[in-house]
């Protein structure tokens, strides 16, 4: 049905469970499932998968959709980058906060994105930094190592990596890109490569009401708490049908 059909039907399951009651709740809207359900089971093919905690399930559902995708970006062979080349980044990769590769990333989720590198000689002072655009180019950040005021005494010669730590991906569901940049010292720019990685950012119950924000409003969205006063809630309005 459409979105107000599904607010009834969503806010009459939602009544009934509060009241104690048992709901056996069947949708692919995984928003829904989340909120509404303590408990959830996975069935393909008459057989069940998976029998667990809603987000945990869904979660596993969502990776079989993803496990094609690769979780590293090699940047080795990008032509498209400018700079001394003294130091280049090599790769980059998406992972989860304990380290695995992370296949579907969702609005709110903690991540780390891996920045690979190679030093042809030492480097002094180096920052690394990168630039987030949404696929019509808009940029949503541009920030670094500097930024945050971690000062690099050295880079040894080799390869290595720096993890970037989001604690809470506040952007909504669409395509973004990466431009990724070295700096240092004594090079104005040691590497600089353009929308070299793809960050694809899926639907999420942010809000843990079922109800879920797409690219439609906006780019990023708030963490934030509505208090509405006691007699707005309290007041009798029409019925749920007549919504």
């Amino acid at each position: 049905g459409d979105a107000g059909f599904q607010r009834k039907c969503l806010n009459a399951m939602d009544g009934l469970r509060s009241g104690g009651r048992t709901v056996l709740f069947v949708s692919h809207n995984m928003a829904a499932v989340e909120n509404l359900c303590s408990r959830c089971i996975w069935i393909d093919a008459g057989k069940v998968v998976m029998d667990g905690a809603p987000r945990e399930v869904i979660e596993a559902y969502m990776n079989t959709f993803a496990n094609a995708r690769e979780t590293m970006a090699d940047l080795r062979s990008v032509q498209n980058r400018r700079g001394s080349g003294e130091i280049r980044y090599t790769a980059m990769e998406y992972l989860t906060p304990t380290g695995e590769p992370l296949r579907v990333v969702r609005s709110g989720d903690s991540l780390v994105v891996r920045f690979h590198y190679h030093a042809q000689k030492p480097i002094v002072y180096p920052s690394f930094g990168f630039r987030l655009y949404t696929e019509f180019g808009t940029l949503v950040t541009d920030t670094s190592t500097w930024h945050h005021g971690i000062d690099i005494p050295l880079v040894p010669p080799g390869d290595g990596y720096v993890d970037l730590h989001i604690e809470f991906l506040n952007l909504l569901p669409a395509r973004y890109y990466f431009s990724l940049w070295i700096t240092g010292a004594a090079s104005p720019v040691h590497d600089n490569v353009e929308h070299c990685g793809q960050l694809d950012v899926g639907l999420a119950n942010v809000y843990s009401s079922g109800r879920m924000l797409d690219n439609r409003s906006g780019i990023v969205f708030f963490p934030q708490r509505w208090k509405v006063d006691e007699q707005l809630m309290a007041a009798v309005g029409p019925k749920a049908e007549e919504k």
